[in-house]
């Protein structure tokens, strides 16, 4: 069963992700910010890190960054209600979405990625 990880500091966009990802058959694992999403990716790597971009502490653009050190072609997928964020992180990933949440389109990414082992 493919793996991801939802790292946001609002835990009802967490809760809303686990559950639709859930139901496609994805098990989540959670954090609620870049230094506990880092953490949990370092002590057990995940097939797909979705994270916000603005966090308090290390914000959703420091965790990419750090992952892409980590892994070379990791699985990351963006999500924010800052524009210029959104700009930033196309950068290190193509998958991006704006807030209010995307559930349709953010599926349809997850599926393109093909995660299923």
């Amino acid at each position: 069963m493919p793996r991801i990880l939802v790292v946001d500091d609002d835990a009802a966009i967490r809760e809303l992700l686990r559950f639709v990802l859930e139901e496609e058959g994805y098990e989540v694992i959670e954090a609620a910010n870049g230094a506990e999403g880092l953490q949990r990716y370092q002590a057990d790597p995940t097939d797909l890190v979705i994270t916000d971009l603005q966090m308090p502490g290390m914000d959703g653009l420091a965790l990419l960054e750090a992952l892409r050190r980590m892994v070379p072609t990791p699985a990351l997928l963006a999500i924010s209600g800052d524009w210029e964020a959104l700009t930033q992180a196309r950068r290190l990933t193509p998958h991006t979405f704006a807030k209010p949440l995307p559930l349709a389109q953010i599926l349809a990414a997850v599926r393109n990625l093909d995660l299923r082992h």
